[in-house]
């Protein structure tokens, strides 16, 4: 039954007029409040435009598209009954499949809970100093407008915010908005797999991401990264579920996850290119089999313009400084890895070794012989899926490239939870390929058991690794501090060299530690000698960490340290080159 005409007039002059008010407000906003945010930590050259200049342009925008839609009577989208996309029905399970996996999933999320709480106290490393020092006295719009490092993970930057206020600046309270999105990471991981997987063994990939030690590591660190792997799994779940049942509510939550994505980690933008370029080919491949497509492109269509705008609207004020922070800062060798380099493939090595033990080469070696045909052959089977999991890292990887930027491991981090979920996989096709092949008996119930096997060594291999992660923090930067005091001598000088000074003006002020008082900063050559022309006859203690980092921007003052003073001691981190080091030098008169 078509709908009163009044009723039309009435909603074509909401979508104008409406539209005509952003027009007003892109032309009239007053741009005052962008001269007074905080600008890019360091030396770096002015942005190409000015960042209110695009939110007028976002806000324009909008409002044309507002208009053309009033005009066009709104949007309202045909959706088919049934989707275009046919997703094959998830890979039945070896025997018995569970009854009630919802039981299992809500015990691996307590036990994930549990790992992801002990210890969250320990010492805070670099990247979460910077966040709370830069953020925890400026405004929310400043957090959200402003552009003053890529520690800012806007989502998780104003939950930190929101916790200090609460529970004051103590560790715990800092990585809370990480933990706990750590922990709804366990059911995200569940609805991923069932796309594919039958309950068992969504389960047992569930299973593998709660003990996950990497996933244990991120979750206790106070940045974004849990968090865009929250939203990242319940957006690509839910992008395969509406294109495949062609429902609006999947559409709409959609929109809603990859927003809160993107929000939190610019990265999530790839997640979304990702299923972009999975679905074009998709459709290509279905416009060739004669199949319908142009509804589901239409509703696709409009759900990524209203994503693209909003998460444009949100980031349009930082985007020129982010813009020059991208061309300078992720160009420095010192701050990252090339992607092609062995240097970077052993960075990589190294992080997965501290989640698996000794034998990480040895497991990843019978991984990749003994699971690659199980792997193929589940490929084969959901392509889709697969493509759609896999694309995100392609993406990543190919923008990388393209721009000849750095990497660092933890930007391909959507890799953990998926390569979690093809293990599973695999596991049900080898033991399929066995139980077709064995005679009824003891050995063919074994192979049914054999995803149960597989993912259960993986298990231990994470559980093994614990024990050493928890006893180490990821930066040691209260406790070095607390043993340079116990064992310089009044009068001794202490300096702070390099990104070491990060943490002291944390810890330093609980310490009794003033800043340019009881000690300094160092980040050249000349000042250090000038300080130890100034103070012969007296011991000066160092401390440096990021040690590569620190060889490549500051070589004479990395080789000067070396060739003068004592190594006394050294601080292991969990972080990547996050060891602190402890030197000493007696100056004589």
């Amino acid at each position: 039954m078509a709908a009163p005409a009044g009723d039309w007039f009435k909603t074509r002059a909401i979508w104008i007029g409406f539209g005509l008010l952003l027009i007003l407000i892109g032309v009239f906003l007053p741009t005052g409040w962008y001269d007074s945010l905080p600008k890019s930590r360091g030396q770096l050259p002015d942005p190409p435009m000015s960042g209110a200049t695009l939110v007028r342009l976002c806000f324009g925008l909008e409002g044309v598209c507002l208009v053309l839609a009033g005009m066009l009577g709104g949007f309202q989208p045909y959706l088919p009954e049934r989707g275009c996309v046919r997703l094959p029905e998830p890979v039945p399970s070896l025997g018995n499949d569970l009854r009630h996996p919802m039981r299992f999933v809500a015990c691996a999320t307590a036990v994930a809970a549990v790992l992801r709480f002990h210890a969250i106290g320990s010492d805070l490393w670099l990247d979460e100093i910077t966040t709370v020092l830069d953020y925890e006295h400026v405004s929310p719009l400043h957090v959200v407008a402003a552009y003053v490092s890529s520690n800012n993970h806007l989502l998780n930057t104003l939950l930190i915010k929101a916790m200090i206020g609460v529970a004051g600046n103590v560790e715990w309270a800092i990585r809370l908005p990480a933990v706990l999105a750590g922990i709804a990471c366990i059911p995200a991981q569940y609805y991923l797999a069932r796309v594919a997987l039958a309950r068992r063994e969504s389960v047992l990939a569930t299973l593998l991401l709660a003990l996950s030690y990497h996933h244990i590591f991120f979750s206790q660190n106070a940045r974004g990264y849990t968090g865009y792997l929250l939203w990242s799994l319940l957006g690509t779940a839910l992008f395969l579920r509406a294109i495949s049942k062609g429902s609006t509510r999947y559409w709409l939550c959609y929109i809603l996850c990859m927003f809160l994505g993107i929000a939190t980690m610019l990265y999530a933008a790839f997640v979304v290119m990702g299923h972009v370029l999975v679905f074009i080919v998709a459709c290509a491949w279905l416009r060739h089999r004669s199949q319908p497509v142009l509804p589901l492109v239409k509703v696709a269509g409009i759900s990524w313009a209203i994503l693209g705008m909003l998460s444009f609207h949100l980031y349009a004020s930082s985007l020129p400084q982010a813009y020059v922070y991208m061309n300078t800062v992720y160009r420095t060798a010192g701050d990252g890895y090339s992607l092609l380099s062995l240097e970077y493939l052993n960075e990589l090595k190294r992080g997965i070794s501290a989640g698996l033990g000794n034998g990480a080469s040895f497991a990843a070696a019978v991984v990749l012989v003994v699971m690659g045909a199980g792997f193929l052959a589940f490929l084969r089977r959901h392509t889709l899926y697969c493509a759609t999991l896999v694309a995100p890292l392609v993406v990543t990887c190919a923008f990388v490239l393209s721009l000849g930027l750095i990497i660092l491991p933890r930007s391909l981090l959507w890799g953990l939870p998926i390569a979690y979920i093809f293990a599973t996989a695999t596991g049900v096709t080898v033991g399929r390929w066995l139980w077709t092949r064995l005679s009824a008996g003891p050995w063919r119930r074994l192979a049914a058991q054999t995803p149960l096997v597989l993912t259960g060594l993986l298990m231990l291999l994470s559980l093994w690794s614990l024990p050493a992660y928890y006893r180490t923090p990821k930066q040691a930067n209260r406790q070095s501090l607390q043993w340079v005091l116990e064992h310089k001598q009044p009068g001794d000088i202490l300096v702070m060299v390099f990104v070491a000074e990060w943490g002291a003006r944390y810890y330093g002020p609980g310490l009794g530690l003033r800043e340019d008082v009881d000690y300094q900063r160092v980040r050249s050559l000349p000042k250090l000698e000038d300080m130890e022309r100034q103070n012969t006859g007296k011991t000066i203690w160092l401390l440096t960490t990021i040690d590569r980092g620190f060889r490549r921007e500051y070589p004479e003052l990395s080789g000067h340290i070396r060739e003068r003073y004592d190594l006394r001691t050294t601080f292991p981190g969990t972080i990547g080159d996050g060891d602190i080091r402890v030197w000493s030098r007696v100056l004589s008169r």
